[in-house]
């Protein structure tokens, strides 16, 4: 019987490129999910602040409303001018800016933004 040799450098280094490229496809992946759960996390706390932010606009109008039904008192930081009532509420890194009409409590006006804050912790030429 006649013995053939096996060649096993072209299936090792075959083997190796391989197990390379996993490894690289691992890190990529813990990276990424990293990076999403960062994003997820920011995104997140956006989400609350204009979901607070619009709730407290929504207390604002219903004690708007008591107040032109003549049930209760004029909600604190409460300006009157030109015939409508307003009011800016400021909730983490929103703002609500609301305006109702005194005469007919018709909602002139409800914008919720968001505010810019700069970046100063980060240091590029460090």
């Amino acid at each position: 019987m006649e013995h053939r040799r096996i060649r096993v450098g072209s299936i090792a280094v075959l083997f190796t490129v391989v197990v390379v490229c996993a490894a690289i496809f691992a890190v990529l992946t813990l990276v990424t999910a990293s990076s999403d759960l960062r994003t997820a996390r920011s995104y997140e706390q956006r989400v609350e602040a204009l979901y607070e932010c619009e709730n407290l606009g929504e207390q604002w109008l219903a004690q708007v409303s008591g107040y032109l039904a003549g049930s209760q008192a004029l909600p604190e930081n409460t300006w009157e001018d030109q015939g409508a009532l307003g009011t800016e509420i400021t909730w983490g890194p929103m703002r609500l800016t609301a305006r109702v009409d005194a005469a007919t409590g018709a909602v002139l006006e409800w914008n919720c933004n968001a505010l810019w804050q700069p970046e100063e912790d980060l240091d590029l030429w460090k």
